[in-house]
């Protein structure tokens, strides 16, 4: 039973991993929604591992918004987590509607601890660096430090992510979301799960600079400073993803709807869904080659 319970959690942590992109869309790391999305023996045996892996949004959205930008993403990128849950990465950010379509990359190091059955923590700092012509672009965020808080049971998750960034410019997020977890196939030919979750996102910045960025490479308008506000909601999501597991390649499916709430200091936000899957292939290392 203690088994089971942790190969759900590890199935949960995928959703969390998940959330932590689609809350902060141009702001996170693709590592964090695969790093630890490890095959579940695998993640159970604690093996070192190298994770690449790449994803596709077919919308660059930040807490429920794309500001009717309609770019896509392609987020490439690799790790390495040893058998302590210290992993390190490099991640990088090409989006279809910037000037510089290469426009970030990000170097981090973070930290996965399962205390104990049911309660997990990550932890990590990052560092960003952006493509752009603009100082005031480049400087805005350049760091970033994350906190992921993790409770499990079998067929119930429930997490919190949470981002500090800071450059010129400060922002906060955080997220809570509530996933299930359902096997639709489990055996030696793969693994198939679905995972339907809802999410409230709130913060004290609505918009990331690259997001106006964006919009000026579509416009050829004069891009706007970053708006900040008070602590606020900003966004509740509803979602369903599906993990699949064959060998040392896992993919995984999802779509989310957003509904974005309006601040009275930002125009109006409407209601819109959009897709990512992501491909991850992992090269694993047992115990007896340490």
């Amino acid at each position: 039973m203690i088994k089971q319970v942790k190969i759900t959690g590890m199935l949960f942590y995928i959703i969390f991993i998940f959330s932590a992109l689609d809350i902060l869309g141009q702001s996170d790391s693709l590592r964090k929604r695969n790093a630890l999305q490890d095959s579940i023996e695998d993640s159970i045996d604690k093996h070192s591992q190298i994770d690449i892996h790449t994803a596709y949004m077919s919308r660059v959205v930040y807490a429920g918004r794309d500001y009717g930008i309609n770019q896509y993403g392609v987020l490439p990128g690799i790790s390495y987590k040893n058998k302590n849950g210290v992993s390190i990465y490099d991640e990088s950010f090409i989006w279809s509607g910037m000037q510089r379509k290469y426009f970030k990359n990000e170097l981090g190091m973070s930290w996965e601890h399962e205390w104990f059955d049911d309660f997990s923590t990550d932890a990590g700092y990052e560092r960003w660096f952006i493509n752009d012509s603009s100082a005031d672009v480049r400087n805005s965020l350049t760091n970033a430090l994350h906190l992921g808080l993790m409770y499990f049971t079998r067929y119930l998750h429930l997490s919190s992510y949470n981002m500090y960034m800071y450059g010129t410019n400060h922002a906060f997020v955080s997220s809570v979301t509530a996933a299930g977890n359902f096997a639709i196939r489990t055996g030696r030919n793969g693994k198939l799960y679905i995972q339907p979750f809802a999410r409230y996102i709130g913060g004290n910045s609505i918009t990331p600079i690259s997001i106006y960025q964006a919009g000026y490479a579509k416009t050829g308008g004069a891009a706007e400073s970053p708006s900040s506000i008070s602590f606020a909601t900003l966004d509740y999501e509803l979602g369903m993803q599906l993990f699949f597991k064959y060998k040392k390649i896992e993919i995984t499916p999802q779509y989310i709807y957003a509904f974005p709430v309006n601040p009275s200091s930002e125009n109006p936000q409407t209601p819109f869904g959009y897709f990512t899957i992501d491909v991850v292939f992992k090269i694993l290392f047992k115990k007896n080659k340490y």
